[in-house]
């Protein structure tokens, strides 16, 4: 069972960089608790006074929230995945923006049919054996989130799985007039 909690983790890393004024990052720049600034922002001079600690962690909420609703509203399926996979995912989308899947195809693919350990090995690699650059520019960051999706299939989940598919599936032995001993079926493959 895993300990992770989404909001702690992701402001655990973010806290490293914490900064009351504007600072340069991989995507342009930022401040206080990873608030990235946008063009416009940053054109309008909008945090040219900096950003006290409790605006920070205003902010930190704000885009936390936002990011992750965006997320799940491109990927509502997400939602119904272990908690130990929703929070590698949502730190990622606080990290990289709501649309990260879309720099992951290989990952996105192996996520939606539910190949956590897969989904892992594709954030932290390039497919090419090395390592991705997301893995590059965050190490540690990225392996705990890596740990946290392959954890998905946990026991809990697994069992849940078990009980969908035992719910779908019908003995149609007894209907089986033909004597070919059909057995058990799914649900989906009568339609």
């Amino acid at each position: 069972m895993n300990n992770f909690k989404f909001g702690k983790r992701t402001r655990d890393y973010e806290d490293v960089d914490y900064s009351p004024t504007m600072y340069r990052d991989k995507k342009g720049w930022s401040i206080g608790i990873g608030h990235y600034i946008s063009p416009e922002d940053l054109k309008s001079g909008k945090y040219a006074n900096g950003m006290n600690r409790q605006e920070a962690n205003v902010q930190f909420d704000n885009d936390k929230l936002k990011n992750t609703n965006k997320f799940y509203n491109n990927n509502p399926k997400f939602l119904t995945y272990p908690k130990s996979v929703r929070n590698g995912l949502e730190d990622l989308a606080f990290n990289m923006g709501p649309q990260f899947l879309q720099k992951f195809p290989k990952m996105k693919e192996a996520l939606y049919a539910e190949n956590f350990p897969e989904a892992a090995t594709q954030l932290i690699t390039n497919g090419r054996g090395g390592r991705s650059g997301y893995d590059k520019d965050v190490g540690q960051r990225a392996r705990d989130n890596a740990m946290r999706i392959a954890s998905g299939y946990d026991n809990v989940y697994r069992q849940n799985q078990n009980n969908q598919l035992a719910n779908q599936m019908i003995n149609v032995g007894e209907l089986d007039s033909s004597g070919l001993g059909l057995g058990n079926i799914l649900l989906s493959e009568l339609k």
